[in-house]
């Protein structure tokens, strides 16, 4: 069982669950800051400045601006953008889930919560990847219909918009009691 899907479960179930504020704006835009806003603000500052030494006080003011005007235009249109798409993502998660016999509901999903996370280096053709595990606990109804928490995988390569969900759980390590290594 594996589930393709283009956004994060956890900053989806996130993103429905918190109030809108400050931190909700950074989590949702990190990368178009980092991959459109750094450069531009970086090449004019330099342009512009030409000391080194006043450009990363520069760059905080400037992402100090674009924080405020996007808190500020959800706040004039009383909307919070980030949670009416993260419902319908997680809306339609639910009915992927229920296809692949992981009987859940919207509601359900929402009550996940996230318990390890870990990184590897994957190397493939030359190129370094970044690859991010991500374990959730989903509450799911069994056959007796009874709520039961189940292991969720989320593997995703960092930089990609692709995420796979697959059952999992991650592996128990062994380490010596009292040991002085």
């Amino acid at each position: 069982m594996k589930i393709r899907i283009n956004f994060d479960m956890v900053n989806a179930i996130l993103n429905v669950n918190q109030k809108f504020g400050p931190f909700k704006v950074i989590r949702n835009n990190q990368k178009r800051w980092i991959t459109v806003y750094l450069p531009f603000y970086l090449i004019f500052d330099i342009a512009l400045l030409r000391k080194v030494a006043s450009i990363p006080i520069c760059l905080i003011l400037q992402y100090g601006h674009l924080l405020t005007a996007e808190i500020y235009y959800e706040e004039v249109y009383k909307r919070d953008i980030y949670k009416e798409k993260s419902i319908e993502d997680l809306k339609r998660l639910a009915i992927l889930f229920n296809d692949l016999n992981l009987k859940t509901s919207y509601d359900l999903l929402l009550s996940s919560e996230l318990y390890d996370k870990k990184y590897k280096i994957q190397v493939s053709d030359n190129f370094l990847n970044l690859k991010e595990e991500k374990y959730i606990l989903v509450p799911t109804i069994n056959y007796n219909g009874e709520i039961r928490d189940t292991s969720i995988l989320q593997e995703h390569f960092i930089g990609t918009d692709d995420y796979v969900l697959s059952i999992g759980s991650p592996e128990k390590k062994l380490k010596l009691a009292y040991s002085n290594i």
